[in-house]
């Protein structure tokens, strides 16, 4: 079967939901890139009295930077003014996703910086989340119709993943999920309806959640284990969180890939008292590069 050919390009899409491509030849380009393989790390050690070197006891992901060259050509002077006003309203800072909530200044949202290219002969979607800390300053440039700007992205979470997020139904018993990233996942786990004492396990890496609640009719159950939040609530807004046992982990309860798991395969166990909810998991598949 013959394909289509599939373009390269780079796109950028604001925390409002506007998609811009910046790399879409030949009017629009993306060269130098550079900060898309391995995140940096740190790894911290420690060292007893007298001991030679030191001995590494963690590691940790830092923020990532993403940098380009952006050039977006014209034919004239007002291509010139009416390309700079697009590029400055698209990277603007005060571009929030919920104008009832807008306090750019204070919780900052980011945009997305999101890759498309071919690789082994089918399409591949690869996005991160991103903000902008440099260029846009439109310095001249040769060309006299032309932006060409030295644009530079932090990327406070360094992964990449697929924008697509993957939905399955679980089940009481065990549940085979094949995560396909090459980094752990902390997915959103949602129980809609009457349940007893609901528990999930993750039989590989033996990390569980059992939340010892009844919940009442229709009521909705979220285990939020996403970045930078890590939470147990209802549909009402009330906080679980002190409903959980001791001995569960929020933490690191995660989908994870291969080999920390063979071929990337997570048994998810489900446990309850009582009730037929049903049982949904959101996840993404995280990447540490492009």
């Amino acid at each position: 079967m013959l394909h289509k050919p599939v373009r390269e390009k780079v796109q950028y899409i604001t925390p409002d939901g506007v998609k811009f491509n910046l790399h879409d030849p030949p009017n629009k380009g993306v060269y130098n890139l550079d900060g898309v393989g391995l995140p940096p790390r740190t790894y911290r050690s420690v060292a007893g009295p007298y001991q030679h070197g030191e001995r590494v006891i963690s590691a940790a992901l830092d923020p990532r930077t993403i940098s380009f060259s952006f050039r977006h050509n014209g034919f004239s002077r007002s291509d010139l003014w009416g390309n700079r006003d697009t590029l400055t309203d698209i990277l603007r800072i005060n571009r929030p996703s919920d104008p009832d909530t807008y306090a750019p200044f204070n919780n900052p949202e980011p945009g997305q910086l999101k890759f498309f290219y071919l690789q082994d002969g089918h399409l591949v979607i690869r996005a991160i989340d991103v903000y902008l800390n440099g260029g846009v300053t439109y310095r001249d440039s040769d060309d006299i119709y032309a932006i060409q700007e030295d644009l530079t992205f932090t990327a406070y979470n360094p992964l990449f993943y697929d924008p697509t997020p993957v939905e399955v139904e679980l089940e009481v018993g065990n549940n085979t999920i094949t995560y396909e990233g090459n980094w752990e996942e902390y997915p959103t786990i949602v129980v809609d309806d009457q349940v007893e004492n609901f528990a999930i396990q993750n039989t590989d890496t033996l990390y569980y959640m059992d939340l010892q609640y009844t919940s009442a009719a229709a009521e909705i159950i979220t285990f939020d284990l996403s970045y930078g939040i890590k939470d147990v609530y209802n549909d009402s807004g009330d906080s679980l969180l002190s409903y959980l046992t001791l001995s569960s982990n929020l933490i690191n309860f995660s989908l994870q890939p291969h080999p920390v798991v063979e071929d990337g395969e997570n048994v998810l166990q489900v446990t309850l008292d009582s009730g037929t909810p049903t049982i949904t998991m959101t996840y993404y598949n995280r990447y540490l590069s492009l």
